[in-house]
């Protein structure tokens, strides 16, 4: 996941609904001035939703049907070479956290790397010191069914800290895509051949490639060669807003979704607007769904506890402008409220995944305004959600 959205959006929200929609643009919004500069009324009209709403919404979540899987994306921590990583002590005791949610299975996370969006080759070591080695993920998976959790493999591509893998464009023409499927291709069997050695309950063949997943030729092979090594449930993983234009939905098990769609353009939405908005964008999915005959499953969900989640989801937290970091639980809360009924809602969804959640529960590799719903409000509606429900 990476910003996919212009952050002017977050500085419309985050600045002008104060200073541009205000005469006097040069005075920085009241939530940006010291609480003594602020009048009562601009005190009590801070950038948040009412808080008794917010705690509510907290309580108020319903559990997601049976059967749905309550899922999470787990993140390898690199921080002193992963000591705290993959098959740690550390994500022993973070995975106990996410099963105390209600978390019955995980996502892993293993990287491949280009060196920019017009290289020709995807490049991955799968005995990379600091990062997800085959060993590393071997003992991650043990680890998770000790406990009882279902595992699915999603591998990622990683350009840079700005540039998208949707937007991979090889040099070269045909030529270019040519060696860029022919190494893709060797990098997601070497995935798929430990899914299968593992017993992996699912395997994710491809991520937010919106530059390529049109092409229909190129990944049905991907695909056929992924299936002579691995026998499992496979899965697309799309961006949000590119579900319309994969052409290989038949070929996959599963309609996988990065949901990171727009619920708002205010930063003080309701509960309601939220849910309306989540439903609209599922519904999209419920539409392609019936049309393939394939369920989704969001492959990734996740708000950051910020004013302006709900504004532009998918910006990660080091790319936001400093206007926009103001933390804030209850929004991220309620996004997730929302998120959560308007997919328990819909029949057609089979599992959704939190963005994010680390192997050391203590990094501070995002900050305080970061993704992860721990120890924030967020969780507390994830509990409600993720419990078991009545069959």
């Amino acid at each position: 996941m990476i910003p996919r959205t212009p952050l002017a959006l977050i500085l419309a929200a985050a600045l002008a609904l104060g200073a541009c929609r205000n005469p006097d643009a040069a005075r920085p919004a009241a939530a940006e001035r010291p609480a003594a500069e602020r009048s009562a009324a601009e005190r009590s009209a801070d950038a948040r939703p009412d808080e008794a709403a917010a705690a509510s919404a907290d309580l108020d979540a319903a559990p997601l049907p049976p059967g749905v899987h309550r899922g999470a994306c787990l993140a390898h921590s690199y921080e002193d070479d992963g000591v705290k990583g993959y098959g740690s002590a550390a994500s022993l005791a973070s995975k106990k956290e996410l099963a105390a949610l209600g978390v019955d299975s995980i996502s892993l996370t293993p990287f491949g790397w280009q060196r920019s969006l017009t290289s020709t080759q995807v490049d991955f070591n799968p005995n990379v010191k600091a990062g997800e080695s085959d060993d590393r993920i071997e003992a991650e998976v043990a680890q998770a069914r000790q406990l009882g959790l279902k595992v699915i493999m999603k591998p990622h591509l990683w350009i840079n800290y700005t540039d998208w893998q949707g937007h991979i464009k090889p040099e070269g023409g045909q030529a270019g895509w040519d060696s860029w499927f022919e190494s893709y291709t060797r990098f997601i069997v070497h995935f798929a051949k430990i899914s299968e050695r593992l017993k992996l309950d699912a395997l994710v063949v491809g991520l937010e490639l919106a530059s390529a997943s049109h092409m229909r030729e190129r990944w049905v092979a991907v695909v056929d060669e992924v299936r002579k090594h691995y026998s499992g449930p496979l899965i697309y993983a799309a961006n949000w807003n590119e579900t319309h234009l994969v052409a290989f939905w038949d070929k996959v098990d599963f309609i996988g979704v990065q949901f990171f769609a727009p619920l708002s353009d205010s930063l003080t939405p309701s509960l309601e607007s939220l849910t309306a908005a989540a439903g609209k964008q599922l519904d999209e999915y419920g539409a392609l769904s019936r049309k393939v005959d394939k369920p989704v499953i969001l492959t990734e969900y996740g708000y950051k506890s910020i004013v302006a989640t709900a504004i532009s989801p998918s910006t990660w937290p080091e790319h936001l402008p400093p206007e926009a970091r103001n933390y804030d639980e209850a929004n991220q809360a309620l996004a997730y409220r929302a998120l959560l009924a308007a997919a328990g809602a819909r029949p057609f969804i089979h599992g959704v995944y939190i963005w994010k959640w680390f192997t050391n529960v203590d990094t501070d590799e995002e900050g305080r305004i970061g993704f992860s719903p721990r120890n924030k409000r967020a969780a507390k509606v994830v509990k409600a959600a993720y419990a078991p429900a009545s069959p």
